[in-house]
């Protein structure tokens, strides 16, 4: 297959990323390759004023748009029809033998191509009149993986674009932050946005696997990129364990920092238990208990802050 829309035909911008994201999406994973080309042109005929029109398209204008046979054309629909991506009504023809099926997409296939929100309302209808699509052309599978601006991350997205929350606008995408130089190796901002639908699918962060393969991700560009990151998320393998280990440690040396900072501010002073009467003195980050006589260290811990912090134990007065 050498192109995902003919070049003929100017589709509106919402079809045209559709149809470059739907090879990549984790919802048509399961989907023969050889039904890809019909599937397209269905999609192309979807109409964003209202979704959830029907499409009128014979079976074999489906085949002569996609070089299918029209068997393929028949078994792909049944694909579609048994996932729940298309509706399939029969209506007779009035004064005409015969009756016809036209397609109904569903709210499950539009969500998936970013057509509708969950409430099934169309883009189209959400779209501010100040803000036109970026282009009209239509795509080529490597366009659809392949980010062809030049320049680094400050070209794509500006200060004011950051929103506060971990992520940047790219164009009309908001990525993670940590994942924006994905962009500047080759990916396209809707590739990315690909990885991370699949990298949920597989119960993964796409954050967590750029974090652990980074290493080896700096050596790759656009489809290798790509393809090493897909490869990855089908492993099987759980990235966030490695993560976790990591923010962990992360924690634990924040952590030590902190108790070592407030050791040093606690040196010397000596705290009374409410309770049972013992003396803590801090010496040199670590705490010597005193009582009856006897007394042993223990290591400076959040415990015994949160003990002063709750007045269990309270600073002994000069003299006591």
């Amino acid at each position: 297959m050498d192109k995902l829309a003919p070049t003929e035909i100017r589709y509106p911008y919402a079809i045209v990323r559709a149809c470059s994201e739907l090879p990549y999406l984790s919802t048509f994973i399961e989907m023969p390759d050889g039904f890809l080309r019909v599937v397209l042109k269905i999609v192309q005929k979807i109409n964003l004023r209202n979704p959830f029109s029907e499409i009128f398209a014979s079976r074999q204008t489906l085949a002569d748009e996609a070089g299918k046979s029209t068997d393929t054309v028949h078994r792909a629909i049944q694909w579609l029809e048994q996932n729940c991506f298309i509706e399939r009504e029969r209506k007779a023809r009035l004064g005409l033998r015969g009756s016809r099926s036209p397609l109904v997409p569903t709210l499950k296939l539009l969500t998936a191509l970013g057509l509708v929100d969950e409430r099934g309302i169309s883009v189209e209808q959400k779209k501010k009149p100040s803000s036109p699509p970026p282009s009209t052309e239509p795509l080529s599978p490597r366009s659809a993986n392949t980010w062809q601006e030049t320049g680094t991350v400050e070209n794509l997205a500006s200060p004011a674009d950051r929103d506060g929350r971990g992520f940047t606008r790219i164009g009309n995408v908001s990525l993670p932050t940590d994942l924006i130089w994905l962009c500047t190796k080759g990916l396209s901002p809707f590739a990315v946005l690909g990885l991370m639908k699949r990298a949920r699918a597989a119960s993964q962060r796409l954050s967590d696997v750029v974090l652990a393969a980074r290493k080896y991700l700096d050596k790759l560009k656009s489809n290798q990129l790509y393809a090493y990151l897909q490869t990855l998320l089908g492993s099987g393998r759980d990235f966030s364990a490695s993560h976790r280990e990591d923010q962990r440690k992360s924690d634990e040396t924040r952590e030590n920092a902190y108790l070592l900072e407030k050791s040093e501010i606690f040196e010397g002073r000596t705290f009374v238990s409410r309770k049972t009467g013992k003396t803590y003195q801090i010496e040199s980050g670590a705490v010597r208990e005193t009582y009856e006589g006897k007394s042993s260290m223990s290591p400076f811990t959040r415990a015994f802050l949160d003990a002063i912090e709750a007045g269990k134990l309270v600073p002994r007065q000069w003299g006591e």
